[in-house]
């Protein structure tokens, strides 16, 4: 055996993907309580850093339906459609919710598309307000928020409800769909502000001759907000240009990046995923069936293989529905972040419809995301789940390696109290792939040129044959 080839396998036997994951599980970032997530199916624990994803089996709408009721004073829903009849009990919660709350003085206010059934609709108070987007071609109003008490004085009443999944029996128990609350003031006025630029005003009835969709409107006042120390991102389709966004959050992605999605068609997406990932960045992906046939699925499979996976539903009505991209969610110190809402990834999105993006900064938001990302995948035939525990204790922790800097930059000198002629270095990024190694030859003080990592975080591993010992390092 060759000597590289002799001390590479060292470095891939000795430390795996299973110790990256137990490693970064140390790193747990703690939950911010004013955002809570919720997935419609099964998630995956095992990779929690400490705040575990919550699995809300087929009562998605209840959870929606227990905020829409404690509102004070209003209650403002752009739905894109509303499925639900007097035997469909799950999905009529909401609209039971919304009548309670219309009951007790509540303005509820109703923006639906106008070219859906909506089959809901007619459970409503006939007092409450509703109002359809235009019917025209390339167009829909394909937003899915609610923005709870908006206007109340005490900045702890306001909600915003969001996320991916329509409003049917189908989509909230079968489909895969993710839903977002958060409860903050500047952030809920936002959402209120768009609202209100479709409705035609303030008021309790809308304005039709002063409502404007699509291109009518005018670019949102705020996008970035402070979540009690989060910072979240909001965009509102045609006008705030969403995919400029996404685009440059995935940019940002120095480690790896985690995507599920259903209808796909934007090719300058694909082809950065496609750049990232063909230039060492790790990338795991899902989109549903109905996006195979489309160019970004032909730009992306030939590269990425077994790490994109197709979802077929059992019938054409089962889907995976999500609109999620995750960036650097095993990478504390690389701003981890998870972008989903509304917003498919077409040219529509981002031209003409009424969509929102919602992006949002946060370790342990997006771990949870990345929680139901694994199960999802893994339940596909995927492996982006690794087991986070098992072999753990055969590591020792010993102060073996002293480095400098760290922070490093284009050198990593590494310092070392044994040595060994067969003894190696390896780095590995956060999803345990092996990045570069050095045969030691018995020296104490080696220098790494690391000048072709990105930024983030990395694991160095010293290997013996007898015993490996590692250290977090930063670039």
């Amino acid at each position: 055996m060759a000597v590289s080839s002799y001390f590479k396998q060292m470095c891939t036997n000795k430390i795996g993907l299973f110790l990256i994951m137990a490693l970064l599980i140390q790193q747990a970032g703690a939950q911010n309580p004013k955002i809570k997530v919720y997935f419609n199916h099964p998630v995956n624990n095992s990779v929690s850093t400490g705040t575990n994803a919550i699995y809300v089996q087929n009562t998605m709408a209840d959870t929606i339906a227990a905020y829409i009721t404690r509102a004070k004073y209003s209650v403002d829903i752009a739905q894109y459609d509303y499925s639900a009849s007097s035997s469909y009990s799950a999905m009529a919660i909401i609209a039971t919710a919304c009548n309670t709350a219309h009951s007790k003085g509540v303005v509820v206010r109703w923006i639906y598309d106008g070219s859906q059934p909506n089959s809901g609709l007619p459970l409503l108070n006939s007092a409450i307000n509703k109002l359809a987007s235009p019917v025209v071609t390339n167009y829909i109003m394909h937003n899915k928020f609610v923005a709870i008490d908006a206007t109340s004085a005490t900045a702890t009443d306001p909600y915003v409800i969001t996320g991916s999944n329509d409003w049917g029996i189908t989509q909230t128990d079968s489909c895969f769909n993710n839903l977002v609350i958060i409860q903050d003031k500047p952030l809920t006025n936002a959402y209120y502000l768009e609202f209100n630029k479709m409705w035609g005003g303030t008021g309790p009835a809308p304005v039709s001759a002063n409502s404007k969709f699509s291109t009518n409107k005018t670019h949102s006042a705020q996008n970035v907000f402070n979540v009690n120390g989060t910072t979240v991102e909001v965009y509102f389709s045609p006008k705030d240009t969403a995919e400029a966004h996404m685009v440059k959050a995935i940019n940002t992605v120095n480690n790896e990046f985690f995507f599920g999605i259903y209808t796909f068609t934007d090719n300058t997406i694909a082809n950065l995923l496609k750049t990232k990932y063909t230039g060492g960045i790790a990338g795991f992906g899902m989109i549903d069936s109905y996006s195979q046939t489309n160019t970004p699925y032909t730009t992306l499979s030939p590269v990425m293989g077994a790490n994109l996976k197709v979802y077929t539903g059992p019938s054409s009505y089962v889907v995976y529905h999500n609109k999620t991209m995750l960036i650097d969610p095993l990478t504390p110190s690389s701003d981890p972040q998870v972008v989903t809402g509304s917003y498919n990834w077409t040219s529509a999105a981002n031209t003409t419809n009424d969509e929102n993006m919602i992006i949002i900064h946060d370790a342990s938001v997006t771990n949870q995301y990345y929680q139901s990302f694994c199960q999802n995948f893994k339940d596909l035939g995927g492996t982006a789940c690794p087991a986070t525990a098992t072999g753990i204790e055969e590591l020792q922790q010993e102060e073996v390696m002293n480095v400098f800097p760290n922070p490093f930059a284009d050198e990593l000198h590494v310092q070392l109290t044994i040595s060994a002629p067969e003894a190696t270095l390896c780095i590995y990024n956060s999803l345990g792939k092996l990045m570069m190694s050095k045969l030691v030859n018995n020296n104490t003080d080696v220098v790494l040129n690391t000048s072709s990592l990105s930024k983030g975080l990395y694991f160095l591993s010293y290997s013996d044959g007898e015993k490996t010992i590692y250290k977090k390092v930063i670039r």
